[in-house]
């Protein structure tokens, strides 16, 4: 039996003829979805989960859709297997995924399009998944589930990543709080579209880019940077320069500090991981994302599982933060 494995942009033809197109999720279930791009396509579904097309006779999508609930799960990723029964000959498969897709209400995997004598199956957008930690993941998750109630807060630039070096942070160095915070922003910058890694800086006196461009490779040695490296008496966020963007724009900058005054930086968003009650003293509890370092004796690495309102909450202050710096940016 021919197989055929998609990824990227590419596309395949198959013999025309009845399809059967099945999915395959991870975590729930899901069921398939022929979405005609013009004239109405006849299809069948004999179950949830496989869809039978008789004939193809304009292009249509497929998509796929959670069953039973409103988004895909946490954890939820989707397999999708085209299918022609070639009579008199053998039967050819295209596959796709698995593909994550938690916190959607649906995605569109697959065009498929009548050519002659032949069906061309294409993916629909480029499906490179990123490689992503489970905080990262969880994250683009609770994203993705806030964008479905206000699409306006979904990030439409890249991301850089500018962390305080100085010595005030290195209990949070310690704890895993940065830690923590660099994965979550990797989970809001997998959500944009791109051909590049997301760029971190340490920031003192002077800034520092990491030469390893992957944020999930950074994140297990920063507990012992305190150990390793002299951390300076301030952090100048103002020096810093983002490399550009695999498309050309201005990154929008985050900056993880625990100094309020760095709340003002152009073009960036900030992490403050302070207390709240010294951050409204300070008069930025709204205008950063604030994590609190300990709430009842546990750690921001501790509760960002144990804690789903918390984590939310915090997901939720982050789109609203990039969204805002992304169109100062583009001012």
């Amino acid at each position: 039996m021919p197989t055929y494995m998609l990824d990227g942009d590419r596309s395949v033809t198959i013999t025309a003829g009845p399809f059967r197109a099945a999915a395959m999720s991870t975590a729930g279930s899901a069921d398939v979805v022929l979405v005609p791009t013009g004239r109405a396509v006849h299809s069948i579904a004999p179950r949830p989960g496989l869809l039978v097309v008789p004939r193809l006779s304009d292009a249509a999508v497929l998509r796929v859709v959670p069953i039973g609930a409103t988004e895909f799960a946490v954890g939820a990723s989707i397999g999708l297997t085209v299918e022609r029964e070639a009579a008199g000959g053998e039967p050819e498969r295209v596959v796709i995924g698995p593909i994550d897709v938690a916190g959607l209400r649906h995605r569109d995997l697959l065009l498929v399009e009548p050519a002659g004598d032949r069906i061309v199956v294409g993916s629909v957008a480029v499906v490179r998944e990123a490689e992503l930690t489970d905080v990262a993941a969880a994250t683009r998750a609770a994203a993705r589930a806030a964008e479905n109630a206000s699409p306006s807060t979904a990030p439409s630039r890249e991301l850089a990543i500018a962390v305080d070096a100085s010595a005030s942070m290195a209990a949070r160095y310690r704890d895993g709080a940065v830690g923590a915070v660099i994965e979550m922003i990797a989970g809001l910058d997998a959500l944009v579209p791109k051909g590049s890694t997301l760029p971190v800086a340490l920031v003192d006196q002077r800034v520092d880019w990491q030469s390893e461009a992957d944020p999930s490779l950074i994140v297990p040695a920063l507990r012992s940077l305190p150990d390793r490296r002299t951390l300076g008496s301030t952090a100048d966020f103002r020096g810093v320069a983002a490399p550009p963007a695999s498309d050309g724009r201005t990154r929008v900058l985050v900056c993880v500090t625990d100094e309020p005054s760095a709340v003002s930086t152009p073009g960036a968003h900030t992490v403050l991981l302070l207390a709240r009650s010294a951050a409204t003293v300070a008069g930025v509890d709204t205008a950063a994302t604030v994590i609190e370092p300990i709430v009842d004796g546990a750690h921001i690495p501790e509760r960002l599982g144990a804690a789903p309102a918390e984590f939310r909450a915090v997901v939720e202050s982050l789109l609203r933060g990039l969204a805002a710096a992304g169109e100062e940016v583009s001012a």
